[in-house]
């Protein structure tokens, strides 16, 4: 369940009109969710009306974490940890995204920002001392390694890319420097 660009304002404007001062919603190409300090139910709420689900939709397809375990989760998401590769260098970058956005509809409070801001230095911290810092790891980079593994004559081949999204363009750039020949 993803929440297109075009949607973004109204989540935001949403959680205001719910009265959340703590909000901040992911959306990337695997994973949608919402951080809040406030009641769970009023997120929920957030979701159903935005995705358009029933209650039932809600809780087959979405997970609720509070107190320490959201925050560990935010951490494991923000350092790449909780990614379909682990250690995605990319989602730091769409994290930082989604928690300026908040921060321009005023909804990154004292503790949002503190949260956020140890989750980006726990990031810096995984990255600088394990083999995650060389910046190879991340699903556009897994892709282009698979399509070297099963193609191996590809500068023979045209690649399509569909999407012209974050990404596609990060699937490009890696296509191009996998493949300088192409």
């Amino acid at each position: 369940l993803a929440i297109m660009q075009s949607k973004t304002d109204s989540v935001y404007s949403l959680a205001a009109g719910k009265g959340l001062r703590d909000f901040l919603m992911l959306s990337t190409c695997n994973r949608t969710e919402f951080y809040a300090c406030g009641p769970v139910h009023i997120v929920k709420e957030i979701a159903i009306e935005v995705l358009n689900l029933t209650d039932s939709d809600f809780d087959s397809y979405f997970y609720a974490y509070q107190g320490n375990d959201a925050v560990r989760h935010f951490f494991r998401v923000a350092s790449g940890l909780d990614s379909q590769i682990i250690g995605d260098y990319e989602i730091v970058g769409q994290v930082k995204k989604s928690v300026q956005l908040s921060r321009q509809f005023r909804l990154i409070g004292t503790l949002t920002d503190r949260i956020s801001n140890f989750a980006f230095q726990a990031s810096k911290e995984v990255k600088s001392k394990t083999n995650l810092s060389n910046g190879r790891y991340s699903v556009s980079y897994a892709t282009a390694e698979l399509i070297n593994s099963r193609q191996p004559e590809i500068k023979n081949k045209n690649i399509l890319i569909a999407g012209t999204g974050e990404i596609g363009q990060a699937m490009a750039r890696n296509l191009s420097e996998y493949f300088p020949a192409c």
